[in-house]
């Protein structure tokens, strides 16, 4: 019997440029004119490139274990496609390196903390991690696909776009390997109190590390701020409910059903990504 995965692997090529006179240029201030804003979610590219990698070897490390062959397929397109998110990811960090952003001490100090956490922490813990960050992601996932990009410029748009789509996807992987392997209930909550803390640590301090290169001053602090409200960008509250959300017993992945939105997603951007 062939079996084949749930979801593709997608190569879409993406134009990530910062030349002024370029109209398709990628400003410092991307996201409507403030630096604040952007800072949050420049943030995120410092963070999947590596944060992709613990994903897929954390998966990888229980792929011999699975007996059922679609989930074995699975495995291998989620291996595939997180490898090509962090590998685009890292375009644009290489764009905020040429927009004169000093990345790489922040970036070296998240990919060191990871290693050493995979070198001495149990696989288990790991893949249980893994399992509740992809659940964050797919929250992520949501809001991009919500409606709230409409600022980003046109590239970055398609990058975050297709991202979601494939977080969407194959969002119940590493779930679904973690009760393959028979991972119990008390990891499962180890893996999300560590995935909860290294997001939300690690976005905070990577935002904080572009801001600081600003200057950024009380005034522009408090005026971003607002602006975040305004514009219903994604919060940290939302990564906390999404955390609730985990921790119910009984809760799976396809609790939530995405699929009118990943086929409208699907239907609108084939034909780009």
């Amino acid at each position: 019997m062939t079996v084949r995965a749930s979801f593709p692997v997608r190569a879409p090529r993406f134009r990530f440029v910062q030349k002024e006179e370029d109209a398709q240029a990628i400003p410092r201030a991307w996201l409507g004119g403030s630096l604040y804003r952007t800072h949050r979610f420049n943030a995120f590219h410092m963070i999947f490139p590596h944060g992709e990698i613990y994903f897929l070897k954390s998966v990888n490390a229980f792929a011999s274990r699975v007996t059922d062959p679609q989930l074995a397929a699975d495995i291998r397109s989620f291996v595939g496609q997180e490898g090509r998110h962090g590998h685009e990811h890292n375009r644009v960090v290489e764009l905020m390196r040429g927009q004169g952003y000093e990345v790489d001490r922040w970036i070296t100090r998240f990919r060191s903390a990871l290693d050493r956490s995979q070198e001495v922490l149990p696989a288990s813990w790991h893949l249980a991690a893994t399992a509740a960050g992809e659940h964050f992601t797919a929250v992520f996932a949501r809001t991009a696909l919500d409606g709230r990009m409409r600022e980003y410029p046109a590239e970055l748009e398609r990058l975050f776009t297709w991202h979601a789509i494939e977080e969407l996807e194959h969002k119940a992987v590493a779930f679904d390997v973690m009760r393959s392997v028979k991972i119990g209930y008390a990891t499962r909550m180890v893996g999300l109190a560590i995935a909860s803390y290294t997001l939300l640590s690690a976005w905070h301090n990577a935002t904080l590390h572009l801001r600081k290169q600003d200057n950024l001053s009380a005034a522009d602090l408090k005026t971003g701020e607002r602006e975040t409200r305004a514009k219903n960008d994604l919060s940290w509250r939302e990564i906390l409910r999404a955390a609730v959300q985990y921790a119910r017993p009984g809760f799976h992945p396809n609790d939530d059903d995405d699929r009118e939105v990943l086929n409208a997603a699907l239907a609108q951007w084939a034909a780009v990504l």
